[in-house]
């Protein structure tokens, strides 16, 4: 399973990389030292990166093989979202994975090419008649979200406006029971996390909850360099070519 998630990861890099956010090209060559550790804070998002999955995770198996094409280890501490975003914008940490473009963002922190693409859906519970075409179709309704999460602009517009509610918890399970008990309308997840999740539920649980198929969001997903840190520019550097060593070796293999 893992091995499948990471070739179809390394499938959509390929159409990805072409609207990578970070350019790196003028960046000075890496004076950093290999025996720096690459000390990474993260949020828990399975299947793609957890503290208790294997290898924490395939995307976290990529970051270490990416930075371990450079000579480089990597050590990943596992905090909440919002937390693992403040500690690495503040230098406490040499970036943070795996997060959305936000042009906010881009105020305390690099962005890398992208990592990872996922696909965002609305989640509803089975006895709800829902469909959607535009955005506007789910406004006055009552959304339920994680802490610290961006979910794309038009989305977030909404949010911010105030023509949808969003209330948010710490746990995508609160969310998955909250939606499963009627206390929310819709969940807008990546459909491998919710559905990731889900299958850990009760069967009953399970039974009560759907999805639209028409996505909200294609999301390209980024590890982000803190601007604070001295040795920033170089990291990004030695990520952004050592991913594409990682992407060419792997397409070698798989050929």
């Amino acid at each position: 399973m893992l091995q499948q998630l990471k070739a179809l990861v390394l499938a959509s890099l390929f159409i990805a990389s072409a609207l990578a956010v970070a350019d790196d090209s003028v960046l000075p060559k890496t004076t950093l030292s290999p025996s720096h550790t690459i000390r990474i804070s993260a949020g828990e998002w399975p299947p793609f990166i957890g503290p208790n999955l294997e290898n924490n995770g395939f995307i976290a198996e990529i970051i270490r093989e990416v930075f371990a094409t450079q000579g480089y280890q990597v050590t990943f501490h596992f905090l909440p979202w919002s937390r693992a975003y403040h500690e690495a914008k503040v230098g406490n940490y040499d970036a943070t994975a795996i997060w959305m473009y936000d042009e906010e963002r881009t105020k305390d922190f690099i962005y890398s090419d992208p990592v990872s693409n996922e696909e965002f859906v609305f989640f509803y519970h089975v006895d709800s008649e829902f469909d959607w075409h535009e955005i506007e179709d789910i406004k006055g309704m009552h959304l339920g979200g994680g802490l610290g999460y961006s979910y794309g602009e038009e989305l977030n517009e909404l949010i911010e406006n105030e023509d949808v509610k969003m209330s948010r918890v710490n746990k995508l399970q609160q969310n998955l029971l909250r939606l499963a008990h009627k206390r929310i309308d819709l969940l807008p997840e990546e459909i491998h996390v919710a559905y990731h999740m889900l299958k850990q539920q009760d069967p009953k649980i399970q039974r009560q909850i759907t999805h639209h198929p028409m996505p909200f969001l294609l999301n390209a997903n980024y590890l982000l360099i803190p601007k604070i840190g001295e040795k920033s520019p170089e990291i990004l550097s030695i990520f952004n070519q050592g991913l594409e060593k990682w992407k060419t070796g792997n397409k070698t293999h798989s050929q």
